[in-house]
């Protein structure tokens, strides 16, 4: 085989695993969203099956939306040294744990607590997704990576959110809650077979590089 031949294969190897990270990230948007704003149109059902009135069900979509706020800054610290790999695989596997709690909560209290543990990585996840999405192609491709990634969450609108809230009407509130927790791992396991481990650079590190992109995040959606 010619050197020109390798060459040839080694880019399209590489220019598929960048699609993968690139699909598995807005994946991971998808859940996200699909996470956000099903809870919107099982109100009726949350209420029926904890026994609570409207506004109390309605404070369960305040309690993601101040886990959004507060989580965003929480994590870009603690995160901004840690591999870009990792952090997101980090973030969804939590994500995916506190959904899962929402499926076995017992009572309103925990629910609460649950949905405001949710919406704790959303703000992080979307701003290191972003990062690692613009540093696996070409700078003239950044913005179409970074476009790519945002829209998982433009289609969780459209099929994400749908599904999950016919399955909630359907077979009940709780129910959603485990679709929401168990379809977080296919993500995690995509982006952990695709996604760069790279450790970030110190300009990539900072913290406040990623809280104005989280901040952007909660003002557009809560």
């Amino acid at each position: 085989m010619t050197t020109t031949a390798v060459t040839k294969t080694s880019q399209k190897t590489r220019s598929r695993h960048v699609a993968l990270a690139i699909f598995a990230l807005a994946m991971g948007g998808f859940a996200i969203g699909t996470t956000e704003f099903t809870m919107m149109g099982l109100l009726k059902e949350i209420e029926q099956g904890l026994h609570i009135s409207t506004p109390e069900a309605g404070n369960l979509i305040s309690a993601y939306a101040l886990g959004v706020v507060v989580g965003a800054p929480i994590f870009a610290a603690l995160g901004a040294r840690l591999p870009r790999k990792q952090l997101a695989l980090g973030l969804m596997l939590f994500l995916s744990i506190a959904n899962l709690t929402s499926f076995i909560a017992p009572d309103y209290g925990t629910m609460v607590i649950t949905r405001f543990a949710s919406g704790l990585p959303h703000g992080a996840f979307f701003g290191i997704a972003a990062v690692i999405a613009a540093s696996l192609v070409a700078p003239t491709k950044r913005g179409w990576a970074i476009s790519m990634v945002m829209g998982g969450l433009t289609v969780s609108n459209v099929i994400g959110v749908p599904a999950a809230t016919w399955l909630g009407q359907t077979f009940g509130g709780a129910f959603s809650s485990w679709w929401w927790a168990s379809s977080a791992w296919p993500r995690v396991c995509c982006s952990g077979s695709s996604s760069p481990s790279s450790q970030p650079t110190r300009r990539q590190a900072s913290a406040g590089n990623l809280v104005p992109s989280n901040a952007s995040r909660c003002g557009w959606h809560c």
